[in-house]
């Protein structure tokens, strides 16, 4: 009697999982609507004929080309400024100034980057007003940051926001990773930048930086043309650009600002189906046969983004 009804309970259980798993929830399959920004280097605009988009080795169908600025794509822009930075009391108008001219579609946050993270007074704002009301003086305390690349990580993984729009950072700092060791000419690789990297593309973010030097942070020597080159890495892996060039602070950085706001003027909202990865990262190669144009992209992106 008693086997009898073992069995019977085994044959229960048996029919029930043999019922519920069909409605099991199926995982997402096939090509997800993606997103990158494509920035232009010319003076030719760029519609979806021009451009030609290989994902993994495949080559894909463009659905839609939009200028950030011209169609008022949503944009929020974190400023992040190392909290470590000295000597850089002389560009805080500049950056008042440079928020000011931002497009009115651009929603702006500023930020100090302090123990790994970027700490930000407030979210993003539509008012000038209140986005140049967080812009202070740095600290000036050496390695306040600890690692750029850590702040990185961790202002794409918490987007301080729920919007759909597109992403940016412009960060100003030193660049040198402190927890790489010692800068030298045999340790110019750090696992800590290629995680940025990472979790930058995986949140749909494009990086664009400016060198600052600071001594107290080795910002000369090794140290310099180490944190130069890793800001190049970061921000060219994301669509962005380092805006400065060398290791010696300019008397204004006016015009690497100037520069970003070109770069946005001449940046595009690039829509496409690619087909899903999981959490696995795309591969992505943008060219065009438009003359006198070169493209900037993120070297891959998250299918879905």
């Amino acid at each position: 009697m008693g086997f009898n009804r073992r069995s019977l309970m085994v044959f229960a259980a048996t029919a029930c999982v043999t019922v519920l798993l069909p409605f099991a929830p199926a995982q997402i399959e096939g090509p997800q609507r993606s997103h990158v920004v494509v920035r232009v280097q010319g003076d030719h605009p760029i519609t979806t004929n021009d451009l030609h988009l290989n994902v993994e080795g495949k080559t894909l169908p463009v659905t839609s080309v939009r200028p950030l600025v011209e169609d008022h794509v949503p944009v929020e822009l974190v400023v992040a400024l190392d909290d470590g930075l000295r000597n850089f009391g002389n560009n805080l108008d500049s950056i008042k100034r440079f928020v000011a001219s931002l497009p009115p579609n651009v929603s702006i946050a500023v930020g100090y980057m302090r123990n790994g993270r970027v700490m930000l007074n407030g979210g993003f704002h539509s008012s000038r007003d209140a986005a140049e009301h967080e812009i202070r003086l740095p600290m000036g305390s050496a390695g306040a940051a600890g690692s750029p690349y850590f702040c990185i990580s961790d202002i794409s993984k918490h987007w301080p926001s729920n919007k759909r729009a597109v992403r940016f950072v412009l960060m100003v700092t030193n660049g040198i990773d402190p927890y790489n060791g010692r800068p030298t000419p045999m340790n110019q690789d750090s696992p800590y930048v290629d995680t940025a990297t990472t979790d930058a593309q995986r949140g749909g973010v494009t990086v664009y930086s400016i060198f600052w030097s600071s001594r107290a942070g080795g910002g000369f020597g090794y140290g310099g043309f180490s944190g130069e080159s890793y800001l190049s890495d970061l921000s060219e892996s994301t669509g962005g650009e380092l805006l400065s060039a060398g290791t010696m602070n300019p008397p204004s950085i006016d015009s690497y600002l100037d520069r970003f706001n070109k770069a946005l003027q001449r940046s595009y909202f690039v829509t496409f189906d690619a087909p899903t990865r999981g959490k696995n990262l795309s591969s992505l190669k943008v060219t065009t046969n438009a003359r006198g144009v070169k493209l900037h992209a993120p070297r891959e992106f998250h299918a879905g983004n």
